[in-house]
């Protein structure tokens, strides 16, 4: 009834190929690849942000033209104010802190990637592995059910010992349809009286 082999469909890419495709590929990983981009930024920004700035710039002001009163070059709009600035960071630690806090938060995601990247290779391989143990003979697949047939047959006997109501055969008794249907009537019997 059934064959002593199975077929068998072989993995067109070698184990190490797909895994570096799985992480290459997976959403996940890309996503975290951008979050440790963007912390590499925000520490750059920190760092600039401790350093001395200079402003230079000009501020124009628009004056419109008064109509209750007449004052020389009323309208005209002449007020043009440079600005030249210095800004010097005195306390340093507050940039320090900044910078500091980025770095670790890029670390945290590169080890997050890392955690990722573990469980899908650990992933892999489990699927991996059942794969090739589909690859068995017909004896250890037949042991196999075997054994898992005995472990359900013990856990149903551990369910019906614990059931008050339950009722057991002996598969060797004589008269073993008669007992069972003179059962199932006084059962029957129990049920039309509720």
């Amino acid at each position: 009834l059934f064959p002593d082999t199975l077929w068998q469909d072989d993995v067109e890419m070698q184990k190490s190929e797909v895994v570096d495709s799985i992480i290459a590929q997976n959403p996940l990983l890309k996503k975290l690849d951008y979050e440790i981009k963007s912390w590499e930024n925000s520490i750059g920004v920190a760092r600039k942000q401790g350093m001395p700035s200079i402003m230079l710039g000009m501020s124009y002001i628009n004056i419109s033209e008064r109509s209750d009163i007449v004052l020389p070059d009323n309208g005209k709009d002449a007020i043009i104010l440079p600005q030249i600035g210095v800004r010097i960071p005195l306390y340093r630690s507050k940039y320090k802190a900044m910078v500091k806090e980025a770095e670790l938060k890029k670390e945290a995601v590169q080890f997050e990637k890392e955690n990722a990247t573990n469980q899908f290779q650990t992933d892999f391989e489990k699927a991996y592995r059942d794969y090739l143990d589909g690859k068995m003979d017909y004896d250890q697949m037949v042991e196999q059910g075997i054994v898992a047939t005995r472990q359900l047959a013990k856990r149903q006997m551990t369910w019906l010992r614990n059931e008050q109501n339950a009722v057991s055969f002996d598969c060797g008794e004589s008269k073993l349809v008669d007992k069972i249907q003179g059962i199932l009537g006084q059962k029957k019997h129990l049920l039309s009286q509720m």
